[in-house]
Parts: structure tokens; sequence; C-alpha cells
């Protein structure tokens, strides 16, 4: 993968370096343009950004957050590699955040509910990321249960709640990894909700904070500096702060293309039958369990499909998380997604 592309200035490249070695971040992963006098507003053509998020529009940012981690999924796994991790965080994020996308379709009648059904959602046993992801989204929605709509306060201290959350999940995170990110953009929410900025100011002033904190990692973890990334987990959830700032400003997610030049770079993690087994379920036809049957033959092995009463469920077992749910997703929204880790 080339080094890092952050395309937050149009038509312009940036490239970050600590220790001399040149830092990598997944393709895609873009501050938002600050207009002249540092003002923040719509990209020309969409509509205005929103001034406060209703829960048909959380529900929209569970959905657009799950399209989107599927998408990074294969760089968010390389940033994971060895010797910093094990190749699997983008794959388990991707598993997490369409569960959560699936369990909220359809309630949108307010936030209560919306709290309700991620709650129902089982936390995730396959990487710390992805439970960490799940917590996050049940956390903040729980503490946004009461309000009839979420204005920049009420958004700050969602997250803010959510980040208490999972420090007790997580008491002594590691430099630069998910919480602390978390912590810098709940930070950056939080003070610029309090000096009177709009929802579409705060999301954006999250979001760069995020991305320093993001940037810094390498300068304060040898880990990272050794093999020139940054910490998946953290890069994974500002794909998520990403679709917020998306959501809000009425624009469209830039969702990456990948290119691998390194054939060995592709090699399956443990075996050629793959270390994980997916299972989910998609109200379609036919025609359309075929087509993901012949999709995921290319990804993985065990390929098997079958009719039940309200659609079909099909499994795999693969490597690539992402890819096999990314394939779904373009078929229509999976359900009782499972991931099992075969390695045990």
């Amino acid at each position: 993968m080339s080094s890092l592309v952050l395309g937050w200035l149009p038509g312009r490249e940036r490239r970050t370096a600590r220790s001399g070695r040149s830092i990598t971040i997944p393709t895609g992963l873009r501050r938002p343009p600050t207009r002249p006098g540092g003002s923040v507003g719509p990209v020309a053509g969409t509509e205005a950004p929103l001034r406060t998020l209703a829960p048909a529009d959380w529900s929209r940012l569970l959905a657009a957050t799950a399209r989107s981690v599927a998408a990074h999924a294969p760089g968010l796994d390389r940033l994971d590699a060895a010797p910093v991790g094990d190749g699997d965080c983008g794959g388990n994020l991707a598993a997490a955040a369409a569960a959560l996308a699936s369990a909220v379709e359809g309630h949108v009648r307010s936030f209560g509910e919306l709290a309700t059904a991620v709650a129902a959602v089982g936390a995730p046993t396959y990487g710390r990321s992805a439970a960490l992801l799940h917590d996050l989204v049940v956390a903040a929605t729980h503490a946004a249960r009461n309000q009839d709509r979420l204005d920049a306060t009420a958004l700050a201290v969602a997250l803010e709640a959510a980040a208490e959350v999972l420090h007790e999940r997580v008491p002594a995170p590691p430099a630069a990894s998910f919480v602390p990110v978390l912590d810098a953009v709940v930070t950056a929410a939080l003070a610029a909700a309090d000096d009177g900025a709009t929802l579409a100011e705060t999301v954006v002033a999250a979001a760069d904070a995020g991305f320093d904190a993001l940037e810094a990692g390498p300068g304060c973890r040898d880990d990272l500096a050794e093999a020139g990334v940054v910490d998946a987990g953290a890069a994974g959830l500002l794909v998520l702060v990403d679709a917020l700032v998306a959501e809000v400003h009425g624009e469209e997610i830039e969702l990456p293309a990948w290119d691998f030049p390194d054939p060995e770079a592709d090699e399956p993690l443990v075996g050629t039958d793959g270390r994980y087994r997916v299972e989910l379920r998609l109200e379609v036809e036919a025609s359309a369990s075929a087509e993901l049957a012949t999709v995921w033959s290319t990804l993985g092995a065990g390929v098997r499909t079958w009719q039940v009463e309200d659609g079909w469920r099909a499994s795999v077992r693969t490597d690539d998380i992402g890819a096999v749910i990314e394939a779904a997703l373009g078929l229509g929204r999976p359900r009782d997604l499972r991931v099992e880790d075969l390695r045990g």
C-alpha cells in the first residue's frame, strides 16, 4: 500500500513522517474542507448541513459506517499486520459495524428505540477494536435515549458518556489507540459545543482532533514507529467519525480504491481454508443468493447457501471478513451476522 494520502485539501496530497519513516493511513480518510474565514459548510451541490441529528439520521449514520468500514477493511487489516497486530482489525470492525447497522434498520422513531435495538446486539468476541466500536455505539445511543434530537452539545455529551464506558473496559489503553483517539474527539467536540459552535462545526473540530491524535501515534509508540503505521483500531474509529461528518454535511462518503502491488501481501493469514467462519441472512431472491455464492467463492472456501423462511442464509470460511461483508452489502442488508474465529 502506498504511504499516507489524506484528501482533506482538494487536489493536494499530504504525507506524514515520524522517525524518518512514512506513516501509512487508509486512503479515503480525510479531514472535511474548511471554508474561507474558518467556517465549515457543505460541498457545492449538496444539502445544507444538519443543525441537529434525528433518530433517522443516527440510523443512516450506522448504515453508512458499515459500508465505509467494509470498504476500508483491507487497508485497516494491513495497518494491523505483524508485528503490530494480527492483520484482522479491519475485518473485525466491518463485522461489528454491519451487525449494528442491521439491528437499527427500521428503528427510527426515537433514540430510545434505537438504544434498545443496538443493546440487543451481542458484544463481539473477535478483536478488541470491534468490541470497542460496539460499546461506543451502544453507550452513545444509550446516553441519547431521552433526546428528541441531538444538537452539538447533546452529541458531545453522548460521546463523552461513551468514552467513560470505554475507559472502564480498557483502564490503561496504549497511546494513540482507539480510546485515546476517542478522548481527543470528545474533548474537541465538548470544547466546540461550549464555544457555541454549530453541529457542523463541532463534528469537523472533533474529526480534526482525532486525526491529530492518530498521526501522533508513531511519535509516542515504538511499535508503530518501527512498522511505519498508525494504530489500526484508532483509524477504524475515524472511519465512523468521517461518516458522522458526511451525514451532518449531507456529503457522500469517499470510499477508497485499493491497489496492493505486492502479491505476497495478499497471502491468507492462516491456511487456505480461512481463519473465520462468517454466516449471515439476506432477504433476497434465489438469483441473488447464487450471485453471492459466486463472489464468496473467490474470497474463501466452504461456501454454503440455503433457503429459510425469510430469505437465504449463507456461510463461508475466509481470511477477509471485510470483503465478504461488502459483497453481501451489495445485494442487501445483512442480518443475523455471526463471525467465528476458527483459530479458537
